[in-house]
Order: structure tokens, then sequence, then C-alpha cells
């Protein structure tokens, strides 16, 4: 009688109350469903204690294999994990939970080989694949690159999951899609956010669709949407998953804190993903400043990962400011010409290794390159050339008048600057450091910069009409014409000089 009510209360959600009815029993059915109620609960370690004397004493319970792997893996222990769900397929070959949850933890190791064996498998042992299956499989293809056969096979998962009724799956796979086509060219990131948030509305407690959706999200109103989503997922999604959702709704709301904590809890968990790596030296480094924490997971980094140009960028980024700008040059040469944020960077790398001109040039021609794919990367890069400035002590070294001349013009923010993360976590560093905010090298207004530019045409015409006379300019005209520029002096004061050096009254 009190395990029949322990049933019932737990499928009922009183847990405790199920406990309790079990506490007078003992045998491997007794741990099995002990293992159960500690899943449910999320006492991953209990479960574990109870599910392997349940399996010890009963080898073919697969619902025992299933729940110990589930507590294996939440508490990282992904190879004992998978061992158990294979197992726990192998003793009931036609569950199909139990082969999609081995098949998922398959796929979330990126083991393409084995899950491909498996299907395979299943294949031949004439299981009709649903909506979940195609979708998984999709999800692989996607894995190993072949973006046109996933496309193809998640355009089946939801023709058939709307054939047999399933929406969630429907969604799931629609919400993989929207990612896929992004990936591929076909929409921009702003319809895939827009389509994912139309599924988030339906299907808020489905983690794969809040998760794609975090993916896709890019600017701060974003995050009260994905904040809503989280809050039904939160206590029911895996810890990977967790930190990573941590994560992105920090980027999206500049909070430099949340993201520094959440992705290196997010790098713990999986220290072999590369995303999770990437996210960690970001908040970690660049947002936080705690260069030493940062470099050692860019070396952990680029020693287990392909050198793609976000993991070199970053790593770079947090080699040249923690002390090691040749490490950053050599990253970078490699990639520096063909993209204008690594060219950046190696600007940054230079400028560490205290080689001003060098490093103030490869500023400028990136932010050339960059303002004519988008005018506000100007506005950023002159932002953080000013930090790095800042920060390496260039400022307090070098003349100003040096700087003045070499650095990026102050150029303002775009007026949606409050909305885009990559200018919300700079806002959030500058302010952390005191630091005002615009930033800019000589830390002058838009209206500034531009009266300077002007000045410098003025002089520049000047230049030109007198070597249309044949005079070349004096050191000094020259001197006086670079204070103009500056502001230090006027139109006014610079003629009377030059009238002053000619002896004209």
């Amino acid at each position: 009688m009190s395990v029949t009510f322990a049933l019932v209360a737990s499928s009922l959600g009183y847990i405790t109350e199920a406990e309790g009815a079990l506490a007078a029993h003992q045998g491997p059915l007794v741990d099995s469903f002990r293992g159960y109620l500690y899943v449910s609960s999320r006492r991953w370690q209990d479960a574990v204690h109870h599910l392997r004397r349940a399996v010890s004493d009963e080898p073919a319970d697969a619902d025992a294999l299933l729940n110990l792997s589930i507590a294996l893996w939440n508490l990282g222990s992904k190879r004992k994990a998978t061992r158990a769900a294979l197992r726990a397929t192998r003793t009931a070959p036609g569950r199909k939970d139990i082969s999609l949850h081995y098949l998922e933890l398959l796929l979330a190791q990126e083991e393409l080989g084995r899950f491909n064996e498996e299907i395979e498998r299943l294949e031949v042992s004439g299981i009709i694949p649903d909506g979940s299956f195609l979708t998984l499989q999709a999800r692989a293809r996607l894995t190993s690159g072949d973006l046109t056969k996933a496309a193809s096979l998640l355009q089946d998962a939801m023709r058939t999951a709307r054939r047999d009724g399933d929406r969630v799956v429907e969604a799931e796979a629609a919400s993989n899609l929207a990612v896929l086509r992004f990936k591929s060219g076909k929409i921009t990131r702003d319809e895939a956010s827009s389509r994912l948030a139309e599924l988030v509305k339906d299907f808020s407690d489905n983690d794969a669709v809040v998760m794609n959706y975090a993916e896709m999200a890019n600017s701060q109103k974003d995050a009260a949407i994905l904040r809503g989503a989280m809050a039904h997922v939160m206590d029911t999604t895996t810890p990977v998953r967790r930190a990573y959702l941590r994560h992105q709704l920090a980027v999206l709301e500049g909070n430099i804190d949340e993201a520094a904590e959440a992705s290196a809890e997010w790098f713990e968990l999986e220290p072999n993903n590369r995303m999770a790596a990437v996210a960690a030296v970001i908040a970690i480094g660049i947002g936080k400043n705690r260069l030493s924490d940062a470099m050692i997971i860019a070396d952990h980094a680029l020693d287990a990962f392909d050198h793609d140009p976000v993991l070199v960028n970053n790593a770079a980024y947090v080699f040249a400011m923690g002390g090691r700008p040749d490490r950053a040059i050599a990253l970078l040469k490699p990639f520096a010409s063909e993209d204008f944020v690594l060219m950046a960077t190696l600007g940054l790398a230079y400028l560490a290794k205290e080689d001003i001109e060098t490093g103030m040039s490869l500023y400028r021609k990136a932010a050339d390159i960059a303002e004519k794919v988008d005018p506000a990367l100007r506005s950023l890069m002159t932002a953080y050339q000013a930090l790095i400035v800042r920060q390496l002590g260039i400022d307090r070294t070098s003349p100003q008048e040096l700087l003045n001349a070499l650095a990026l013009v102050p150029y303002d923010p775009p007026e949606d600057w409050k909305d885009r993360p990559d200018f919300l976590r700079l806002e959030r560093v500058c302010r952390a450091h005191g630091y005002p905010w615009p930033l800019a090298v000589e830390g002058l207004t838009s209206a500034a910069a531009r009266d300077m530019a002007e000045r410098q045409d003025k002089v520049a015409d000047a230049v030109h009409s007198g070597r249309l006379e044949g005079h070349e300019p004096s050191a000094a005209f020259s001197e006086d014409a670079n204070r103009f520029v500056h502001g230090v002096i006027d139109a006014d004061e610079v003629v009377r000089r030059t009238r002053e050096r000619y002896g004209l009254s």
C-alpha cells in the first residue's frame, strides 16, 4: 500500500510525501523508484547512489539505467552517462524515449560516428522515424556542416510532426530551421530572431526553442522576451543550457559581471566546447579585465580547436592586453589583411608592443573598411582604441599631440547604441574603470571632432595653395598649423604669427 501511495503522490508532484512512504521499504524496485524521485527533484548524487544499487541487483531495469544516465550527465560524468544510456537502449531496444536520450548524448558530445551507427541500427530494426528522430538527424548534419541535408531533414521533421499532431516537435524543428536559414544566408539575423520570438510565445517551456532564440537574439530589446522564456525552462533544463542562457541574457543586457560568471560556469561544464571557450575569453578577459584567467582559457582553446577568426581575434586581444603582444601578432598576421576586426586587434597588439605609429595606422585602415560595412562600427572602434590607450597607459607615456595626430577622430555612437550588446558591453567596461562615455583618445565631443576635421581641411587647402605658387610649408608653419588643427590657437593667431615671421605688419 505504501508503494502504491508513493506512485500516486509522485505523479501528483508530492515528492517529499512519496519519499516518506518508501522509508520502510527496500529492494531493487524501491531503489529504482527512489532514484527516479531524486532525479525528479534534481538531487543527482542521491539518485546515482540508489540507481546504481538498483541496476546492480536488476541489470535489465531499463528505467533505472535511463535515470542513472540522466543523473550522471547532470553531475558532469558524460562518458558514464553515455554508457548507461547505451545499456538502456540494448536492454529495451523498442523504447523510443531511451533511444532519443542516447542520441541526444552522442550529439551533445559531437560523437557523429557513433550517432550515425545508432541511426543505421534503428533503421535496420524497422523503426519508423518520427519528427523527433528526424530533428536529431538534422542537428547532426548541422554539426557536420551539411546545411542542405539538414534543411531537408528539418522540413521532413516539420511535416511528420504536423501529420502526427505533435506541435512541440514541429515547433522545435521550425526553430532549428530558422537558425539554419540564417546561417546559410537565406534570411537575416533579425528575421530569424523575429520568427523565433513568435515560436517562443507559444512554446516558452520548450528549452530547444528557447535555446535557439537565445542564439539568434541580438539586441537589448530581445532580452525581455528571453528573460520571460527562461523563467519557464531554468528549473528543468540541463546545467549546461542553464549556464548558456544566463550568459546570453547577460550579454544582451550588458551585464558584464553576470556574463563573466555565467561564461565561466559554461566553460567549466563544457571545456571542449569552442563557443563556451570564446564566450569566457570575451566576458572574463575583455569584460572584466581578468587577463590572467582569460589567457589560460585562450591557450586551452587554441590548443583544442581550429584557429577560426573569432577565436583568434579574442585570444589575441587578451594576449596583447595581458603582456604577450608578440604572441598576439603571430596569431593575427595570417588573418588580419582579410578581416577589419582582426586588423584592428592587430593594431591593438602593436600598441601594446609600444609601436604607436603602426598600431594607430592599422586602426585607421580597419575603421575605414568597417565604416563601409556599417558606419556605427567606426564609432565602436574609436571607443575601443581610446579604452586601450588608457588601459595600456599610452595616454600617460606618449605626447598628447602625437596621440591626437594619430588617433581616430571622435565619432558619436549610433542612436540605437543602448540596444546593441557590443556597445553596451563597452559602455559598462568604461563606466567600471571610471572613464567617460562615449570615449575617445582626445575626449572630444563629436561637435569638436567636426570642428577639428574642418580645421584640417583649411590647413590642407592653405598648403595646397602655397605649393601651387612654389612654396613648401616651413617647419614653423607646420607646428602652428598642428596647434590650430587641435584647437590650441585660432586662425587669427596663425595669420599673426605667419606675418610676424615674414616681417609684415
